[in-house]
C-alpha cells in the first residue's frame, strides 16, 4: 500500500494530473477506434517503410526505393514492430503513443512558467482536444511532430534557466539540433525551423555569454541538425537525381503557384517525380502571384484554427495571450515562438487542413489554459459568493471548457457514417485475395489506392482517374500486373468505363472475379486475361 505521505508529495500530483490526462486522452480515442481507426494511403506507405527498415532493406514501399513521404514516422514504427509483430498494428501504436508521450511533456513544459494547475487545465484540454483525438485513427506524421514540436518547447524552457558557462551547453545546443532535424525527417517545411532555433539561442546567449562563445552554441545546434538531415538529403539525390529537400517538392510549387491545394496529389507515390529542384521552388516564391496565395492560405488556417477551438477556446486564447503580455512574460513568449513561426512556415505550401495544423494546437492550448485560470480568478474576485464556492465554480467551468473542445468526438461518432472515412471494403478484397491467391507476394494488383495490396500483401501499380480502361490495361500488361481492383470510393464514375454496358460484362481483357461492398461504395475484382 503506498504511504499517505507520497500523496503530499509534488511528484504524486503531477503523476495524478498526467495520468488522468492521459487516460482521458486513451479513453477518448478507444472511443472512436473501432468505428473510425484505419491504415490509410498514407499510413500504407509509413508502415511499408517501417517494415523495410526493420528487415534491413532501405527505405522502401512496395520494393521500390521510397522519396514521396518523409521517414520520420517510419523510424518511430520500427521498435513498436518488433515488439508487436503486427506492422499495421505497431503503427497504429505508435501514433497513440506518441500523442501520450506528448502530455507531460507539456505539462512540465509549461508548469517552468505557471502554476501546477493552470499547467494542468491545458494538459487536460490538449488531451481531449477533438483534433488530437481524431489524428490516432491512423498512422500520419502529424502526431509525430506534435510530440518533436512539444519536446523542442520542453528542452528550450530546460535551456532558458541553463548555465551557459558550462560545457554541457554545447552538448544540449547540439541535442536542440538533432530534435529540429527529427522534425525535418518527419515532414519537409521543418527544413527552416533551424533558422528561429539559432535566433532563439542567440537572443537568449547574449546577455550571459561573449559573442564568441554564443557563435559557437549557435554552430553545434546547427551541426546536429545538418548531422540529422544530410543523410536523408543525400538519399533524395541518389534516388531523385536532384539536390532537394523534399521527394515531392513538385506538388509544394503547384500549391505555392495556387494550382493545387492540399491534398491533391500531383504525382505518384511509388516513383519519382518529374521536377523535385529547388529552382522551381524558389522562383514561385518570389513570384508576383505568391503573396496572394500565401495570405489566401493564412486565412485558411485562420479558420480552421477557429473551427478546432472555437468561440470559447479563442476568448480563452486572447485572455491569456494578453496576460503574458502585460506580465511581460517575454521568457515563454520567447519560447513559444520558435515553433509559431512554423506555423507561418505552413502556408507557404499548404491551406492548414486540420491534420496539418494538429502539431501547433499545443501553443494555442498554452494560452488558453492559462486564459481559462485567469477567467476563474477574474469571477472569483468580483464575487463573494464565487469566491466561497471557488473550486466548485472552476471545476465546473474547467469541466464544461473540456466538454466544449471535446465535443466533436461524440458529434463524429453519433452522426458521422463510418464508411465516409473506413474504406473496409479494401480489406476485405485484400485479405480474400491474400486466402485465395496462391503466392499472393508474388502478384501485382493495378488500384488507385495502395491499402488493397497491403492488406493483400501483394505488390502495387498505381492507376489514375485520368488514364483511360485501355492506358490502364497497356499500364499492366507492360508491368506484368496480372490483377485489377477498381473502387467507387477513389475512382467515382470511372469504374463504369470499364463495362460494356451492351453486353452488362467487363470490357474486353478483363475478367471479374467478385465485388465487394461496404455502405454506399463498392470494389471490384479482375484478373486480366492471358
Amino acid at each position: 500500500m503506498i504511504d499517505r505521505r507520497f500523496w503530499r508529495d509534488e511528484r504524486a500530483k503531477d503523476a495524478l494530473i498526467i495520468t488522468g490526462c492521459a487516460l482521458l486522452n486513451l479513453f477518448l480515442t478507444l472511443f472512436l477506434y473501432p468505428k473510425f481507426a484505419y491504415i490509410g494511403t498514407d499510413g500504407v506507405s509509413y508502415a511499408l517503410m517501417a517494415k523495410s527498415l526493420a528487415e534491413g532493406s532501405g527505405l522502401s514501399v512496395f520494393h521500390q526505393p521510397h522519396t514521396f513521404y518523409s521517414p520520420g514516422l517510419s523510424f518511430a514504427i520500427v521498435p513498436f514492430y518488433f515488439v508487436l509483430g503486427n506492422i499495421e498494428l505497431a503503427a497504429i501504436t505508435t501514433v497513440i503513443a506518441l500523442g501520450l508521450l506528448t502530455l507531460p511533456l507539456l505539462y512540465y513544459g509549461m508548469h517552468f512558467f505557471v502554476a501546477r494547475h493552470v499547467a494542468g487545465i491545458a494538459t487536460l484540454f490538449l488531451a481531449v482536444n477533438a483534433t488530437v483525438v481524431w489524428k490516432n485513427m491512423g498512422p500520419v506524421a502529424q502526431p509525430l511532430a506534435a510530440f518533436l514540436l512539444v519536446l523542442l518547447f520542453f528542452f528550450l524552457t530546460k535551456y532558458i534557466e541553463f548555465d551557459k558557462q558550462r560545457h554541457k551547453v554545447f552538448a544540449f545546443s547540439f541535442l536542440l539540433g538533432l530534435i529540429a532535424g527529427a522534425l525535418y525527417l518527419t515532414r519537409p517545411e521543418y527544413i527552416v525551423l533551424i533558422f528561429p532555433l539559432a535566433v532563439f539561442l542567440f537572443l537568449i546567449n547574449r546577455t550571459t555569454v561573449t559573442f564568441k562563445r554564443n557563435i559557437a552554441i549557435i554552430f553545434v545546434a546547427i551541426l546536429g541538425f545538418v548531422l540529422c538531415a544530410t543523410p536523408y538529403i543525400v538519399y533524395l539525390h541518389a534516388y531523385t537525381g536532384q539536390w532537394t529537400f523534399a521527394g515531392r517538392l513538385q506538388q509544394g510549387t503547384l500549391l505555392v503557384q495556387g494550382l493545387s491545394t492540399t491534398g491533391e496529389g500531383a504525382q505518384s507515390i511509388t516513383s519519382g517525380t518529374p521536377n523535385n529542384s529547388m529552382t522551381p521552388f524558389l522562383k514561385s516564391i518570389f513570384a508576383p502571384k505568391f503573396l496572394k496565395v500565401y495570405l489566401s492560405n493564412l486565412y485558411d488556417i485562420e479558420g480552421y484554427l477557429l473551427r478546432i477551438f472555437g468561440i470559447l477556446g479563442f476568448s480563452f486564447f486572447g485572455i491569456g495571450l494578453w496576460k503574458m503580455i502585460r506580465e511581460r512574460r517575454f521568457a515563454a513568449l520567447g519560447v513559444l515562438t520558435v515553433p509559431t513561426t512554423m506555423l507561418f512556415a505552413l502556408a507557404v505550401g499548404s491551406d492548414g487542413d486540420f491534420g496539418y495544423i494538429e502539431p501547433y494546437v499545443f501553443i494555442f492550448v498554452f494560452f488558453i489554459g492559462i486564459g481559462c485560470y485567469e477567467f476563474i480568478s477574474t469571477l472569483a474576485d468580483v464575487s463573494l459568493f464565487l469566491a466561497r464556492k471557488r473550486l466548485f465554480v472552476a471545476t465546473l467551468i474547467v469541466a464544461m471548457s473540456a466538454t466544449y473542445f471535446a465535443f466533436p468526438v461524440f458529434q463524429n461518432f453519433f452522426f458521422r457514417p463510418a464508411d465516409t472515412t473506413k474504406p473496409i471494403e479494401y480489406q476485405l478484397l485484400g485479405e480474400y485475395f491474400k486466402d485465395t491467391v496462391e503466392h499472393p507476394e508474388q502478384q501485382l494488383i493495378a488500384s488507385r489506392k495502395p491499402e488493397i495490396a497491403f492488406y493483400a500483401e501483394a505488390d502495387w501499380v498505381e492507376i489514375s482517374e485520368r488514364d483511360s480502361p485501355e492506358q490502364i490495361l497497356e499500364s499492366m500488361k507492360a508491368k506484368h500486373a496480372s490483377y485489377l481492383a477498381l473502387d467507387t470510393r477513389s475512382l467515382g464514375d470511372v469504374v463504369q468505363s470499364f463495362v460494356d454496358v451492351q453486353q452488362k460484362r467487363p470490357m474486353k481483357g478483363l475478367e471479374f472475379v467478385r465485388e465487394f461492398t461496404y455502405g454506399g461504395e463498392y470494389v471490384n475484382l479482375y484478373r486480366l486475361d492471358q
